[in-house]
């Protein structure tokens, strides 16, 4: 990162690869799709995370859901998980 003359953490980035899809959709309309995902954290003083937000999100409340007992029904709404 030239603004601070170095790489701010002690590792190598790992890129997120992209090998295939199944569907019919193009190669383009599915890396627009990616691009879309790819949004910054402003809610978060981490820097140069891996993952974009929309995909950490969704793993952070897929682990909440994962405790769940079996006969509670989850909340629905987004808001719900902030």
């Amino acid at each position: 990162m030239p603004s601070l003359g170095r790489y701010p953490h002690g590792h190598v980035p790992t890129p997120v690869q992209i090998t295939g899809h199944v569907g019919d959709s193009s190669a383009k309309a599915l890396l627009a799709e990616v691009l879309l995902m790819t949004k910054m954290n402003w809610n978060s003083a981490r820097f140069a995370e891996k993952l974009p937000v929309t995909l950490r999100f969704a793993n952070e409340v897929g682990t909440i859901l994962r405790d769940l007992p079996d006969d509670y029904a989850p909340e629905a709404r987004y808001a719900f998980y902030m």
